[in-house]
């Protein structure tokens, strides 16, 4: 019973969104924020993780005001993952995103290398009047260190969002506590938590579990494994690794 229980605290955000998600479209919400990964257009696909990392930073940081409802980049991934919908129109979008999501701004981007640095534009979309909203600077970081973009980039979208929805500045300081792991531990925790939810729970344990070895303050890490465990219906492992999280 703990472990359904557990299961039921891990799957609960997600399986809430999908269910939502089935019913009849409300109206948008424009303080509820999507975030999508970043779209990589340097060719190289082994860039694939930085895209979803900025978003998920991101997303953490929009989270952390408690200001803003958001629907993260993860939390799309796993709809994206558990949808045989096609896309919609242009937008790249799951029409099981956007059938009865009520985000009515929507937080994406794209990135490019030019030489030895990459430049990231990301962008804000207004989705209750369709439109873009205020022009966004690039940032520009060497293409060896694509994490040094993180913190620039969330203040940037931070402030830009102030702006709209509150009269204070307090929503530019990150949450305590608050830092974007290694861009190694992030590609290993990506893979693995693609992997995971494609279901090949075994292969994908290893990565997560390397996410750890080279970077192990990335609490998020230990989550998706007990996730993980629980979705291969090894509750006792998942109950254990929960309780463990719990103590610290």
């Amino acid at each position: 019973i703990l472990g359904l229980l557990v299961l039921a605290f891990v799957l609960g955000p997600a399986l809430f969104l999908y269910r939502r998600f089935r019913g009849a479209a409300p109206a948008l919400d424009p303080t509820w924020v999507l975030v999508l990964p970043f779209e990589n257009q340097t060719g190289d696909s082994t860039l694939d993780p930085v895209g979803l990392m900025v978003a998920d930073w991101i997303s953490e940081s929009l989270v952390g005001t408690g200001r803003l409802k958001v629907t993260s980049a993860i939390d799309a991934s796993f709809l994206q993952a558990n949808s045989t919908t096609r896309v919609s129109g242009d937008t790249g979008i799951p029409d099981l995103l956007l059938r009865n999501i009520r985000a009515g701004t929507l937080v994406t981007g794209r990135f490019f290398q030019s030489g030895d640095q990459l430049e990231f534009h990301p962008q804000i979309i207004d989705l209750t009047r369709q439109h873009l909203g205020p022009p966004l600077s690039p940032e520009r970081v060497p293409a060896a260190t694509p994490d040094a973009a993180m913190e620039p980039l969330r203040q940037r979208i931070a402030g830009a969002l102030v702006t709209r929805f509150d009269s204070t500045f307090q929503f530019l300081a990150p949450s305590e506590g608050m830092r974007t792991p290694t861009y190694e531990a992030y590609r290993e925790f990506t893979e693995g938590a693609r992997l995971a939810l494609r279901g090949d729970f075994d292969v994908a344990l290893p990565h997560l579990r390397r996410t750890l070895h080279l970077d192990s303050t990335f609490a998020r890490a230990s989550l998706m494994i007990a996730f993980t465990h629980a979705l291969a219906e090894d509750y006792t492992t998942a109950v254990s690794i929960f309780q463990d999280l719990a103590a610290r």
